[in-house]
């Protein structure tokens, strides 16, 4: 039969001189250090910081017949492809939904059909960011924005 160990497991096994001071914790659930806190209220009834909304916006509807890019796993582009008229009309009605393609006046200055002439669009792809629409160029080697 084995003897039980000199040292157990928990904070009570430590010499008070190692054990944290936690004192600082008592002091979050303190009333009196806010003044716009009910003590009367449930911590679920109050709110004591008001966040502006367009903070947290919710990603766009995503349709899944748009292809998704990026140098990683997380493909967190949504590529234009001017190439296949379908895919380019289903990317601009989602980009549309997003933050930036919502807004009326990015949808008349931005152009995604625009004709690049130039030989330097051979190595870029037009994107746009996956949550808020921002609409990037994408190198096809390195895929850098």
């Amino acid at each position: 039969m084995s003897q039980p160990s000199a040292y157990t497991a928990g904070p009570s096994s430590l010499p008070p001189s190692s054990q944290p001071d936690l004192s600082y914790v008592a002091d979050i659930f303190d009333p009196n250090l806010d003044p716009n806190i009910d003590p009367s209220l449930f911590n679920s009834q109050q709110t004591s910081i008001s966040l502006i909304e367009s903070e947290f916006t919710q990603p766009a509807i995503l349709d899944y017949s748009v292809k998704r890019v990026g140098p990683d796993r997380r493909k967190q582009f949504i590529l234009y492809d001017a190439m296949n008229n379908a895919s380019k009309a289903k990317f601009i009605e989602w980009w549309r939904t997003t933050v930036r393609g919502s807004s009326t006046e990015t949808q008349q200055r931005l152009r995604w059909d625009a004709k690049h002439i130039s030989d330097v669009w051979e190595n870029f792809n037009q994107v746009a960011h996956h949550i808020t629409g921002e609409p990037l160029v994408m190198c096809r080697t390195c895929g850098v924005t």
